[in-house]
């Protein structure tokens, strides 16, 4: 049972919709009233929103609102889980409502007043009485956007507008997670700007009450999320009936701007159109106007993801092309189309027209043949629906005789009502019938032979594509592993000469680490680029290491500089600026360049001799009588007569 019910009639002399004035009745589920009053429109809904009943009923939709235009806006405004159902409209027949309220044992006397009405509507409504209008398709909407946009200037836009950008994409990107989870089936539609997601729309295929509680409304200041239940386009009822109309074969082109193009079994166009931000419940109605979908068509393969879906939900073939079509091979067909009379105006209704007509090609030698076997027989049965039935895989002769046999059941039914039931077909009449049996079983047989021959052929040609693949498989497989080895080698290679360097240099530190224990070299520590932020390094003392060795010396601090006078400390040097050797002399502190210095990773060591070399550089700066080409001149010298 669904309750809690609201019943509501129009007051006389109002009018009806968002202007008019209700007699309100609600009834708990055992049928108690727990509200009745007269309310505005505005109080009503209001009261709808708060109680939230499972039923509002009426006894004629028309009170909602004074035409279609004011009546969807009005059913728009009501609770998604709320349904509206018009208690006088029973099997698709009006029946009054005293007449209702006899049928089912409720006192009624004289004129009913809007409250009784009310209330006697309220209490059919509970045992099921009356009809549910379709205000809403089993669809929701669910739109995600940016917050607020920044306005312009400030040093924190950019910011902002990163955050927002982000937050939006995270935002889809979960709803996204939990429809997925769910099983929800639903279309994206999404615009992006520099890359990144701007805004989206949901259209998930489900009512908004099943969505409740999995996925909420979002207001922020970067990102808001709106909910919203889709109002249906077409005032119905539940127990309308549909009509199926012809056969067709659908060319569907989808993106936002979605290309459609509808053709019959005998390859006429119904229609070519282009459609803007629909979704696929709006596309199935279109094409359901036309008739029964049998083939969705697309040009590409693999093909659209929404083309699967669309093909699902119409029960309907997927017609894939073995490969995409070119655009030179849909601008042909675009062209003999067009000689016809067809008009096609853009690329999205020729992409359509020519996923239709390619399909329609594939399939009409099968329709011919239904034509062809037909006509042998000369029988009078459905065509069109023997083709759908070979379309869907059913032989020839098992479709003709599945539609003779309905043909044969409706014949009885026919005679049942003109003819006694002791009436018996003459011999006469079945030995014809047995003929034409016999001649329709001959020439289907042909027909069947026909195919497999063709068949025979089609799989011959497979075969050789086949081994055609398989022979360039093998050749790529066979051409991935000789790059794969070449690329070995090659990694093997350098591995080997990254190894042969380390030995070298291995060989080189022994040779050092020897000389250094016998006393003919002495170590240092390496610093490749000195500068004013280098730190002094604490391995470096005149009880341990008193040596650095700097490769470039670009300045150095003054706690570097007090660090070495303070320890006594070497400093040999590969290049330094004018402004760092002016300095470092000044203060009195030697700066060596020698040669023979050897670099084993960090460390590196230098002749034994360097410390009197330094020393005697020390003393001459101490008498102060030097400046710094004299100290050049003097090293010179030094080393000259050291190598003698």
């Amino acid at each position: 049972m669904e309750c809690p019910v609201a019943a509501i009639d129009v007051i006389p002399g109002k009018a009806p919709g968002t202007k008019g004035e209700y007699a309100l009745v609600i009834l708990d589920c055992e049928g108690r009233v727990l509200l009745q009053k007269v309310v505005s429109f505005t109080k009503l809904l209001r009261l709808l929103w708060e109680k939230r009943p499972k039923i509002l009923a009426v006894d004629n939709i028309m009170e909602l609102g004074r035409d279609k235009r004011e009546l969807l806006k009005v059913l728009n405004l009501f609770p998604p889980e709320t349904s509206v159902v018009q208690v006088t409209r029973v099997n698709g027949m009006f029946i009054d409502i005293k007449d209702l309220a006899k049928k089912f044992d409720i006192k009624v006397s004289g004129k009913l007043d809007p409250l009784e009405t009310a209330y006697i509507l309220g209490v059919l409504a509970l045992k099921g009485v009356g009809t549910k209008l379709k205000a809403y398709e089993e669809k929701t909407k669910i739109v995600v956007t940016k917050g607020r946009t920044p306005r312009a200037g400030g040093s924190s836009m950019n910011r902002f507008k990163r955050a927002t950008k982000n937050a939006v994409m995270e935002t889809v990107r979960e709803i996204k997670k939990i429809l997925d989870e769910e099983g929800f089936d639903y279309d994206l539609v999404t615009r992006k700007s520099d890359g990144s997601i701007e805004s989206a729309v949901f259209t998930v295929y489900t009512s908004r009450k099943n969505l409740e509680g999995k996925i909420k409304p979002i207001s922020t200041s970067s990102v808001k999320v709106k909910i919203r239940p889709v109002i249906t386009r077409h005032i119905t009822f539940e127990d309308e009936d549909k009509t199926e109309g012809k056969y067709l074969i659908v060319g569907f082109d989808p993106g936002i701007n979605t290309g459609l193009a509808i053709i019959d079994l005998e390859g006429n166009v119904l229609i070519t159109t282009t459609l803007q931000n629909v979704d696929r419940g709006d596309i199935v109605s279109l094409i359901r106007k036309f008739g029964t979908p049998i083939i969705v068509a697309v040009d590409t393969n693999p093909p659209p993801h929404s083309a699967k879906k669309l093909a699902s939900v119409l029960k309907a073939q997927l017609y894939i092309p073995r490969s995409s079509l070119s655009v030179s091979e849909k601008e042909r067909i675009e062209g003999m189309l067009k000689e016809q009379g067809v008009q096609i105006k853009d690329s999205h209704q020729r992409d359509a027209i020519a996923a239709a007509y390619k399909a329609w090609i594939e399939v009409h030698e099968k329709l011919k043949k239904v034509d062809a076997y037909l006509d042998k027989i000369g029988i009078e049965i459905n065509r069109d629906k023997i083709k759908v039935e070979v379309l869907n895989g059913k032989s020839l002769a098992e479709a003709v005789e599945e539609e003779l046999s309905k043909a044969i059941e409706e014949e009885k039914v026919e005679k049942v009502e003109r003819v006694p039931m002791r009436s018996k077909p003459t011999s006469s009449f079945k030995r014809d019938l047995r003929l034409a049996q016999l001649e329709a079983e001959n020439v289907w047989l042909k027909l069947k032979l026909n195919e497999l021959e063709e068949e025979l052929k089609k799989k011959e040609l497979e075969i050789n594509l086949l081994k055609k693949d398989i022979d360039k498989a093998i050749e790529a497989k066979i051409n991935t592993l000789k790059e794969t080895l070449r690329s070995m080698s090659l990694e093997v290679e350098n591995l080997r000469k990254e190894l042969q360097i380390k030995e070298e240099k291995l060989k080189i530190s022994e040779e050092e680490i020897i000389n250094v224990n016998k006393g003919e070299r002495v170590p240092g520590i390496y610093i490749k680029t000195l500068t004013f932020t280098t730190q002094y390094p604490e391995a470096v003392s005149e009880k341990s290491l008193r040596i650095i060795y700097a490769e470039d010396v670009k300045d150095i601090n003054d706690d570097f500089i007090n660090a070495i006078k303070s320890n006594n400390v070497v400093l040999i040097v590969g290049n330094i600026t004018k402004k760092a050797e002016k300095r470092l002399t000044e203060i009195g502190i030697p700066i060596l360049k020698r040669n023979d210095v050897r670099k084993l990773t960090k460390i590196v060591t230098v002749g034994n001799d360097v410390f009197d070399e330094w020393e005697k550089l020390r003393e001459e700066l101490v008498k102060g009588e030097v400046n710094v080409e004299d100290i050049e001149k003097m090293l010179l010298e030094y080393r000259l007569a050291r190598w003698k």
